[in-house]
């Protein structure tokens, strides 16, 4: 289960959304007198007809505690400015977490998104570790909190372990039935990171089942008719050996989709990143680290609608250095526009 910590909303102001609002109905009339038909539609959001334009991040935030609030500063203000309707966040602290959710902080993100974040089956503490904001305005979050899937082990140790890795995944549905009225599967996660062997079999283990996972809850129609598409996104850390592990035919990445823009493809890469190389000299790393795309993010559709969920560009954020003369995380943030619907 996750506990979805969502505080009472303010009156929300005046910027819009990366959607194009929707358009206004006129109510009919006869003989001059408005139908009672007509003054319901008008109390009600108007229904978007055609696809959805649809903002997604998804970003490793770095648990590293030097100049966090500097870098939790950023993140939000980045946020706030680009106002993508879905974010998915990883190695997110509790700190953080309470950062993102309790109102009345400067980091406080609750007035304008749902903010998702994991519980223990048992009800005691957890590392959030992936965190999910669903903008209120633009998506409803079906059923009002999300699921978390365990996996059977990893590094830290075995199923339901406080730390151990997970897969957390919620539907969502957009607030004006844009996109055909079909429901979008949001599956976020992050595995096993370092190359020994140990690492690399849990890794393996992790993403066969996720992409196992993922692909039962987009084929299960009793449990959720309304389903179309599925966005999975993380930290994967995996090498490119390790593909072979997910469902073949039925996940497709959204680089290889857009032709795999040259600027877009490695988002840890030691030579340019200064938080990697604050972390390499701390841990007495000498050898050259070579970059790695170890953020991806992946689409799949029930079928139908083959185009239901179409990536139209992406780009990688967070390369900026911050005044304090970091980067908001050691990872870069990969953000993807949609066009969601048929």
């Amino acid at each position: 289960e996750v506990l979805e910590l969502e505080m009472s909303a303010k009156e929300e102001g005046d910027k819009g959304t990366i959607a194009d609002e929707p358009a206004k109905k006129k109510a009919r009339t006869d003989g001059g007198a408005e139908s009672a038909s007509a003054s319901a539609a008008a109390s009600s959001p108007a229904k978007r007809s055609g696809p959805l334009a649809l903002t997604f991040l998804t970003w490793n935030i770095d648990v590293e505690d030097t100049d966090r609030e500097e870098r939790q500063r950023a993140l939000v203000a980045l946020i706030r400015k680009e106002q993508p309707d879905i974010v998915f966040l990883q190695e997110v602290t509790p700190l953080r977490a309470i950062q993102l959710s309790a109102p009345g902080g400067e980091h406080y993100l609750g007035d304008e998104y749902h903010v998702l974040v994991p519980q223990h089956p048992s009800g005691r503490e957890v590392d959030p570790l992936n965190v999910t904001l669903v903008l209120k305005r633009s998506l409803n979050v079906i059923g009002g909190s999300p699921d978390t899937h365990w996996y059977r082990r990893g590094q830290i140790g075995k199923r339901g372990d406080e730390k151990l890795r997970r897969l957390c995944h919620v539907r969502v549905r957009p607030v004006d039935g844009a996109s055909g009225d079909t429901e979008l599967l949001l599956c976020n996660t992050h595995l096993d990171s370092g190359h020994r062997s140990n690492n690399n079999q849990f890794r393996r283990e992790q993403l066969r089942d996720a992409g196992r996972t993922i692909i039962k809850l987009l084929d299960d129609r009793s449990s959720s008719p309304d389903l179309g598409s599925l966005i999975m996104a993380e930290d994967l850390n995996i090498r490119d050996e390790e593909l072979s592990e997910l469902p073949s035919g039925r996940l497709s990445d959204v680089y290889s989709l857009l032709g795999c823009p040259g600027d877009c493809g490695n988002t840890y890469v030691p030579s340019d990143n200064v938080n990697i190389q604050h972390w390499m000299r701390k841990e007495g790393i000498k050898n050259k680290l070579p970059p790695h795309r170890f953020d991806r993010v992946y689409v799949a559709s029930r079928g139908g609608c083959q185009q239901a969920l179409r990536p139209e560009r992406m780009q990688l954020v967070g390369r900026e250095k911050l005044p304090c003369g970091r980067h908001v995380s050691d990872h870069w943030g990969v953000m993807v526009r949609f066009k969601w619907g048929c």
